[in-house]
């Protein structure tokens, strides 16, 4: 469906816009509090992107099923799967496409109801870690996904790559841009359901995602994510472990730029499909880094979460979605330009 999507960006961005706004300031009882906005976007969709005509031909009585079945079951969206499978089915056979494969599992969403179940016991407060946050098929599609970028979209540097989504950060502000729907589709609903962001007066949901690939070798020195972003984090990993080490700041050695041997506290393992949160005290009373190497060996670290005795791990190629929400936004409007 990415080149339906593509189209439908073309031509309705303005209500697509609108939509996912709402979504993001009603993370509860969107359904209800956006039907408006998505009945504005159904009609401008309709009426200008070819496909979706087909598909709205061909699948009216399975599309009616599964909006009747969201409509019964607005507390409880899981008990839909059905009718989505066979909508998913129904959409991609009336785009012409063949289906090689079942559709992408689904993780069931009613495991992550309450955030405070994954907090770290060994870390300082508001360190949370799930593992298997995504399914495999998710992690596929995602890793998909990022590499279809153009290139333009890459940034090179030394020791990583990376990708800007949503906007650049700056100190006047970002520009904001809609985040694609192939980022937020498998994370924010589970985002929303544990509260991650909710806290924060401007957004109930990320508006800013950072792509970073890490090959074999690669890592990052000691940093803070600065004062642009809210004090949350959440970071979904796919490909491969990485293990993220966190150092105190009184630490610092201003004159090699660069931390003491003695000041790293404590490390965190984590493995491809996971989600790490970090918020309020450790998110501004902590660096954190990630050490240059193509193998770690645990045991050489006070890794808090490892449970188990899992020996040394050689590191691959490691891609992380850091979301994070940006305060402070500059809106520019496509439609309303003056001249």
């Amino acid at each position: 469906m990415d080149q339906t999507l593509e189209e439908v960006v073309k031509h309705c961005s303005q209500q697509l816009d609108s939509y996912q706004r709402c979504i993001e300031n009603n993370p509860q009882d969107w359904g209800v509090a956006c039907l408006k906005f998505r009945s504005e976007l159904n009609k401008c969709a309709e009426e200008n992107v070819t496909e979706l005509k087909r598909v709205k031909a061909k699948c009216s009585s399975v599309i009616a099923a599964f909006d009747n079945c969201l409509q019964k079951n607005q507390k409880d969206p899981e008990k839909c799967i059905k009718e989505l499978k066979q909508l998913y089915h129904c959409t991609e056979e009336a785009a012409g496409r063949k289906l090689s494969s079942p559709p992408p599992e689904i993780v069931d969403n009613k495991k992550f109801i309450d955030l405070s179940t994954f907090q770290i016991q060994s870390a300082p407060p508001s360190a949370y870690y799930i593992e298997e946050y995504i399914s495999v098929d998710e992690e596929k599609l995602l890793l998909d996904k990022v590499y279809a970028a153009p290139k333009p979209k890459w940034v090179t540097l030394k020791n990583r790559r990376l990708q800007n989504w949503g906007g650049i950060p700056k100190d006047r502000g970002m520009l904001s841009e809609p985040l694609p729907s192939w980022l937020t589709e498998p994370v924010f609903p589970r985002l929303a359901f544990l509260k991650v962001f909710d806290k924060c007066a401007a957004h109930k949901l990320p508006n800013h995602c950072l792509v970073n690939e890490y090959i074999s070798g690669q890592g990052i020195m000691p940093h803070e994510d600065g004062p642009s972003y809210y004090p949350t984090v959440a970071t979904v990993s796919l490909g491969s472990h990485t293990v993220l080490d966190f150092y105190n700041h009184r630490y610092q050695n201003a004159d090699k730029g660069n931390m003491d041997s003695n000041s790293l506290v404590f490390s965190l393992l984590i493995k491809p499909r996971s989600l790490l949160v970090l918020q309020d005290d450790l998110y501004k009373s902590y660096l954190h880094g990630i050490e240059e190497r193509s193998k770690d060996v645990l045991s050489e670290k006070n890794i808090i979460n490892a449970v188990e005795d899992v020996g040394d791990l050689e590191r691959g190629t490691r891609v992380s979605l850091t979301f994070r929400i940006v305060e402070k936004v500059i809106k520019a409007s496509l439609f309303n330009r003056r001249t």
